[in-house]
């Protein structure tokens, strides 16, 4: 999202928070009883959503730590040139490894299904998890754009990406993941983390630790208004905001 297009962080906010995409995503997840199901939104959209284990979910509130990515070959498509080692949370690393082979196929399906769309014609694909499904969600992604990676170096023409829209996700990683998404431009704008301070997760591993973020925060008030940062001392401002039982 062009920050040129609009005069404030609170115009952002008050465009994404209108738009049909992000409704469509949340429905979807409240529509998916399993680990993963793919779902056509009532506006033809087509969504990819994620559940959590609940016993991850408490795992990670109890504190796991960062773990390196070279102990974990699972995330490997993540890794570029300049970030070749990411740190990251151990539940989700964990979370991810669990269905990976599973969700690698998954993955693959759904690009070879878009791919036989000419570009103009291609349905929207958009992903999405709440709390640490989103994590799913965001790995889920990235995994897509590096098929589509690959294929495009060999020739094939340029497809869609996906669209990854996470609700209440906390932070997950350390500044190298950030860097890793930055460096590849046609991997990064893609990712929307819609936050309020009812999410249960989302202070956890705000400013005061390793922790950064990666993507564009939407940040939903009481009152229906919404604001929207890309800028990370921003994000990390509002988070620890939320911690206090006066924001």
């Amino acid at each position: 999202m062009s920050q040129k297009m609009f005069n404030s962080e609170v115009e952002v906010g008050k465009f994404l928070g209108s738009i049909t995409v992000v409704q469509d995503a949340y429905g979807a997840i409240s529509q998916t009883s399993s680990t993963y199901q793919l779902h056509t939104s009532p506006s033809g959209i087509k969504v990819l959503a994620f559940n959590c284990f609940s016993d991850y979910t408490l795992r990670f509130r109890n504190g796991e730590d960062l773990v390196s990515s070279d102990k974990h070959k699972v995330v490997d498509f993540v890794s570029t040139n300049v970030n070749p080692k990411l740190s990251i949370n151990k539940v989700v690393v964990e979370l991810f490894e669990l269905p990976f082979k599973e969700l690698s196929e998954l993955s693959n399906q759904v690009y070879l299904y878009f791919s036989r769309f000419k570009t103009q014609d291609q349905i929207p694909l958009v992903v999405t998890g709440c709390d640490l499904g989103g994590y799913l969600a965001i790995l889920n992604t990235l995994l897509h754009q590096h098929y589509t990676d690959f294929e495009e170096s060999n020739g094939s023409k340029i497809v869609k990406r996906p669209i990854c829209i996470t609700f209440g996700l906390p932070l997950i990683s350390n500044q190298h993941l950030q860097g890793a998404i930055s460096e590849l431009p046609q991997w990064k704008s893609s990712f929307l983390n819609v936050v309020a301070k009812p999410d249960l997760l989302i202070s956890f591993f705000s400013s005061t630790s390793q922790y950064m973020s990666f993507d564009t925060f939407l940040f939903c008030a009481k009152s229906g208004g919404h604001t929207a940062f890309e800028d990370q001392d921003m994000i990390l401002a509002f988070l620890d905001g939320m911690v206090s039982s006066n924001a």
